[in-house]
């Protein structure tokens, strides 16, 4: 569950960071994302990805 949360968050992130290349204005996310979101969403995952090798 947890890690669903992090991936919509990550998700809604890049389409609006994607959103801003396609106009004119620069596009900024509606909730700012910490640097250490990054870092904890990295660290969630790592188990998964070690276990799929």
């Amino acid at each position: 569950m947890r890690i669903g949360e992090k991936v919509d968050h990550l998700t809604a992130f890049i389409d609006q960071s994607l959103g801003g290349f396609r106009r004119t204005d620069p596009a900024h996310p509606k909730t700012p994302t910490p640097p250490t979101w990054f870092q904890e969403l990295a660290d969630d995952l790592a188990p998964a990805f070690r276990v799929e090798d």
